[in-house]
């Protein structure tokens, strides 16, 4: 039960989280839509790197813990649904070259940041 509290918690955070860095980076930056999802992917993916060090291969953080953070503060913070509306979106203005770049950079991107996040904090915990 207590596993279900933290993970509603957490995804309330999340949720919250991507809401003001969309609006932040919209409505400061001007940025589009899609660069935003873009970074706010990018970053989950990297924090993904990191908790999946902390809790799986060092053992510093609880199942639960594991699970709120990864399932609920990242699941609700990174969406792969608007991802998948912000491509369509640049196919149907067909910017192919920005849909390409968008969908690249997104997906080796984010599988980049998730190793540098894993990287890093073996590096930061082994000193």
């Amino acid at each position: 039960m207590l596993r279900l509290f933290y993970l509603g918690v957490f995804g309330l955070v999340g949720i919250y989280s991507r809401y003001f860095l969309d609006h932040f980076l919209q409505g400061s930056y001007g940025q589009p839509h899609y660069l935003s999802t873009m970074i706010v992917n990018l970053l989950g993916s990297f924090l993904v790197g990191i908790v999946f060090v902390f809790s799986v291969e060092r053992l510093m953080l609880s199942q639960d813990f594991r699970i709120a953070i990864i399932v609920g503060l990242l699941g609700g913070f990174t969406t792969f649904s608007a991802f998948s509306l912000d491509a369509m979106r640049l196919i149907n203005a067909q910017r192919v070259g920005m849909l390409m770049t968008y969908v690249g950079v997104s997906v080796f991107g984010g599988i980049l940041c998730c190793f540098l996040g894993m990287i890093l904090t073996k590096r930061i915990l082994a000193l």
